[in-house]
């Protein structure tokens, strides 16, 4: 195989800074303007401008970043890096040695908490769809419920209980 055949390494990239970096030296080097990479793209005007702009007017979306890579003759290979996994896996021995976290269930109102199984930490919720963040939501409620003393149980759950019966008085058209 020739050396013109494999690809040379452009750069190693571990944010998104460093990624639009990138793009905008690959797009220098090869000496392409800005409005000349919009019409290869077929984007709008200044979309790469405002996309490879130091300040990030706009961010690489799912379509942009394909028509980005596309037009820069550039392609994203992911590597393994052994030092953020060794350190990831340190980080996560410290923090919870079994590799599990606990569930918080609810059973006849009383709140228990149990152990559960998992290949991962916490999920984000941002990116679950609406039942899985609503459930994550629920469990992290309890979770934190679980850390009040029987007096701060007590005055939370008094505060809900006026709360609920007000908003009946103002449905019946009393004062609250």
């Amino acid at each position: 195989m020739s050396d013109a055949a494999v690809p040379r390494q452009i750069a190693v990239v571990r944010t998104y800074a460093q990624l639009i970096e990138v793009l905008r030296q690959r797009s220098d080097e090869l000496g392409l303007k800005r409005a000349a990479l919009d019409e290869l793209a077929n984007v709008g005007d200044r979309h790469f401008s405002k996309l490879l702009a130091p300040t990030h007017v706009k961010h690489l979306g799912p379509k942009s970043f394909e028509a980005a890579l596309a037009v820069l003759g550039v392609a994203l290979i992911a590597v393994e890096d052994l030092e953020l996994v060794e350190r990831m896996r340190r980080r996560a021995a410290a923090h919870n040695i079994d590799t599990t976290r606990n569930e918080v269930c609810a059973k006849n109102g009383a709140l228990r908490a149990t152990r559960m199984r998992t290949t991962g930490g916490l999920r984000n919720p941002a990116l679950m769809d609406p039942e899985s963040a609503r459930e994550f939501g629920r469990i992290m409620g309890l979770r934190s419920r679980l850390k009040l003393t029987p007096a701060q149980r007590r005055r939370s759950a008094r505060k809900a209980a006026r709360a609920r019966w007000a908003k009946h008085r103002m449905r019946k058209g009393k004062k609250a």
